[in-house]
Parts: structure tokens; sequence; C-alpha cells
């Protein structure tokens, strides 16, 4: 919680690394240690690809969870991958829940 005390609505974040998600809430929260991080993705977001998850027979890793309204990450079976450096805006920090979206370049 320390290190998501400092996150506000408003503050991009460009994370230095991969990030996996999955579009499948179950499947986050088996990675979920504090926060459940929900990305909201753009159609067509540069910054993000969609993979099928190899290991569900019918998504992915990190306790975060994928979600688009525009269907850039729709699928019960997608992994979402987010280049490194992809800029995040935070929308919300609840007591449980990060609700994020990832922008389309940076800002």
């Amino acid at each position: 919680r320390a290190q998501a005390a400092w996150l506000s609505a408003g503050d991009i974040i460009r994370p230095p690394m991969f990030v996996s998600a999955s579009t499948r809430r179950r499947r986050a929260e088996e990675f979920q240690e504090l926060y459940l991080v929900r990305l909201w993705i753009p159609a067509l977001c540069s910054h993000a690809g969609t993979f099928r998850d190899p290991e569900l027979p019918q998504a992915s890793p990190a306790g975060l969870l994928a979600a688009s309204p525009s269907g850039a990450a729709a699928g019960d079976r997608t992994l979402v991958v987010l280049a490194p450096y992809a800029p995040i805006r935070i929308l919300e920090v609840g007591d449980e829940i990060i609700d994020a979206e990832v922008l389309h370049a940076p800002p």
C-alpha cells in the first residue's frame, strides 16, 4: 500500500517493463497481492498487444484486469501485454482497485 500511496487521479506513470494483464477478472485476482489494477485500453492502442492465453482452455499475470468498452481487449481468453514505458493515466485509487487508462500517445 505504501508504494501506491503516492498515486492520485490524473497522474501519468510509465512502467519501465512489459506489463501483462488478463481480460478475465478471476485470472487477474489469482495474481493480486494488494490492489487489482483495472486498465482501460482504447481500440487500436499502439502500446498494447493482445494474445491468447495458452494456459486457459477457453488471459494473465500481475493482478491486472484489462477492460475496453471499445473492444481492444475483448475476449474471454485474452492476455494483454503493454510495451515498456507505455503511458498510463491513473483514474482512481480505491481501497482494493486502481482504475487506469492506457494512453494512445505520450501527453
